[in-house]
């Protein structure tokens, strides 16, 4: 199930790339010296050590998330409709708790000392950050286990 997630997201993601280019393309075809971009893809696979793990990693969503101004909004609500065991909202969490942690001092000077310490960005990103659903309440346990041995780890 989770690989036919992957597969999906992964042509979104190209056909995303596709309209982009086709749009620069147009936007620029009357521009003197111009050469029209081109969407070139690829295909998956498993052999060439590529895991879906590494994509999401290397994803766009990601990307994104790494580049979120913290101090304007320190609370960014992710969710994940699909999340499954949570490989998306691990690796979004942890990137929030490097994001918060390298900003603490700032965030505490724009919010006041009280809003947030070494010791509440956990609590921080699990109630106010992420969100995950997914109807497999296995699956769902292992991300909120997950979850919990980041607090252990921070």
């Amino acid at each position: 199930m989770q690989n036919g997630l992957y597969t999906a997201t992964s042509g979104l993601l190209m056909q995303q790339n596709r309209v982009d280019s086709i749009s620069n393309n147009l936007a620029n075809m009357n521009t003197n010296g111009y050469k029209r971009d081109r969407a070139v893809f690829s295909v998956y696979r498993p052999e060439d050590k590529r895991y879906p793990q590494n994509f999401i990693r290397e994803s766009h969503y990601n990307k994104t998330i790494k580049n979120h101004d913290i101090l304007k909004n320190p609370t960014p609500k992710i969710l994940d409709i699909s999340c499954g065991c949570g490989n998306f909202l691990l690796e979004v969490y942890d990137i929030l708790y490097d994001l918060i942690e390298e900003n603490l001092y700032e965030l505490k000077g724009i919010y006041g000392d009280d809003y947030i310490s070494y010791d509440t960005i956990h609590n921080h990103i699990i109630s106010k950050c992420i969100y995950g659903y997914d109807i497999d309440t296995e699956a769902v346990n292992i991300l909120k286990k997950g979850l919990k041995d980041k607090d252990k780890v921070s």
